[in-house]
C-alpha cells in the first residue's frame, strides 16, 4: 500500500508536468469477464489469486481496488481527474484520453 506521504510527493511531481488522471470503472460482470475468465491460466490470474482464493473473491478484491483508486484520484490528488465507464467503446475512450492531452 502506498503511504499518503509518498502519494503526495509523486502527485506533486506529476502536477508540475501537467499530468491528468483518467480512471475507467468496470461493473462486477466486466471485471469477472476480463480479469478472471479472460486471464485464467495466466501469470496474472495466479498472482491475483494470492489475494483472494476464489473467483468471486478476486472480483471483490478488484472492485475494492477500483474504488480505492477512484477515491484517491478524487480526494487525494491535485491532478485533474476524469472518470469514465470502461465499458464504453474503445474509440470513444481513446478520444477522451486524447482530449486530456491537450
Amino acid at each position: 500500500m502506498l503511504r499518503r506521504e509518498s502519494f503526495d510527493e509523486i502527485d506533486q511531481r506529476l502536477a508540475a508536468v501537467g499530468a491528468k488522471v483518467l480512471t475507467l470503472n468496470l461493473t462486477r460482470d466486466a471485471i469477472a469477464a476480463r480479469a478472471v475468465d479472460g486471464r485464467r491460466d495466466t501469470g496474472f490470474y495466479e498472482y491475483i489469486s494470492r489475494f483472494a482464493g476464489t473467483d468471486a473473491g478476486i472480483v471483490q478484491h478488484l472492485q475494492r481496488e477500483q474504488a480505492a483508486i477512484g477515491e484517491r484520484a478524487e480526494h487525494w490528488s491535485a491532478l485533474p481527474h476524469t472518470a469514465q465507464s470502461g465499458e464504453l467503446p474503445v474509440t470513444y475512450l481513446a478520444n477522451v484520453a486524447r482530449s486530456l492531452m491537450t
